[in-house]
């Protein structure tokens, strides 16, 4: 991207954030359609996480949020180049944070990509969805975090937007038969939004969920839904308490809470026509207990989960979208054996076994 651009690029956002005011936000939008998602999951140890989204303003193009970036960001220097001739087979890119340089290098094990880059351990890279602008994963050092993946064919660039105004250009480089990129920043600084450019023009935007990775594209003027949050569980488990809550936004919606984060582009159904309930996530947490979230349909009122000691735990699922979200704990030792759905007359829409966690 030229200067002459990137000007323009903060002209047109500028003269659009004087102008636009936050709507408040609804308490729904979220969930997709089976097949056709892209998630992205990140596993932490944290017990109980709640979270709650300050409101915002989704502008077409490179975009700037109103709710605050992770830190100020005026004292940061990050640059990123492709490499240049003669640059060793897998390089994709190479940078300058406050003075140190890193690179993000490519080669294949066992038959998928592994990006190397300065700081961090090597990271196998999944694919994600066909269709996409970009499809980028983010990879973490202890100070940094790096987007690295592939772009569409008729993508000539991508403009990641710091927080305070910076815009990094991406120009993707061969390897294996796809089109790569990647750039580093500072953790605490993150990343306002992402517009991907073909040779006619914007094509995409993407604004992610935490300031570090992007989940779903949204068209050029596409406001996207508006931020809100949802709690769709609560309990205690092992003596600590714990939330689960759907974020929802111009990303799309990420669902925290126990184990780690899932999150799907997107406004369509978690489930496939015809299924009222279907797992979403699940994973060890304290004192020993498995942690689940679950989507249902919007017919169920309640479910009734057994275990295999004889006991059971009575669930309401919270509209979040066009379906339902719904979280429990199970105690250690004791496995989730089957499900049992009702409507809001107390009459039985269906039963089904239980989920297991990892094979458990």
């Amino acid at each position: 991207m030229s200067s002459d651009n990137e000007r323009e690029i903060r002209d047109r956002l500028g003269g659009a954030l004087d102008t636009v005011t936050p709507a408040t936000p609804p308490v729904s939008a979220v969930i997709r359609q089976g097949g056709n998602i892209r998630a992205r999951r990140r596993i932490g140890v944290a017990a109980g996480l709640a979270v709650v989204i300050g409101l915002g303003v989704a502008l077409p193009g490179i975009i700037r949020q109103v709710s605050p970036p992770p830190a100020a960001p005026t004292h940061e220097r990050v640059t990123v180049s492709p490499p240049g001739q003669g640059a060793p087979p897998g390089l994709i890119a190479t940078g300058i944070i406050n003075g140190r340089r890193w690179q993000a290098r490519l080669q294949e094990s066992g038959g998928s990509p592994v990006v190397t880059v300065s700081g961090t351990p090597p990271t196998q890279l999944l694919a994600g969805a066909d269709g996409d602008p970009a499809n980028l994963s983010s990879v973490g050092g202890p100070s940094t975090t790096t987007l690295v993946g592939t772009v569409r064919r008729d993508i000539t660039e991508l403009a990641v937007q710091l927080p305070g105004g910076p815009v990094l250009d991406l120009h993707p480089v061969a390897w294996h038969g796809q089109r790569w990129v990647a750039v580093m920043f500072p953790r605490r600084l993150g990343i306002d939004g992402i517009a991907a450019y073909a040779r006619h023009g914007e094509v995409a935007y993407a604004v992610p969920f935490d300031h570090y990775e992007p989940v779903g594209w949204l068209k050029p003027g596409a406001q996207g839904p508006a931020r809100a949050t949802v709690k769709f569980g609560s309990g205690v488990a092992g003596g600590q308490a714990w939330s689960a809550i759907a974020a929802v936004g111009p990303w799309g919606r990420c669902f925290e809470g126990g184990p780690g984060r899932i999150c799907v582009p997107g406004l369509s159904s978690l489930l496939s026509k015809g299924q009222l309930t279907s797992q979403m996530e699940c994973g060890p947490f304290t004192g020993g207990t498995t942690f689940f979230t679950g989507a249902a349909a919007p017919s169920v009122r309640s479910l009734r989960l057994r275990m295999s000691d004889g006991s059971s735990i009575r669930v309401r699922p919270v509209t979040v979208g066009r379906s339902k979200n719904f979280a429990f704990t199970v105690s250690q030792g004791v496995r989730f054996t089957r499900w049992t759905a009702y409507d809001a007359s107390g009459q039985q829409l269906g039963t089904g076994t239980g989920w297991t966690c990892g094979g458990s």
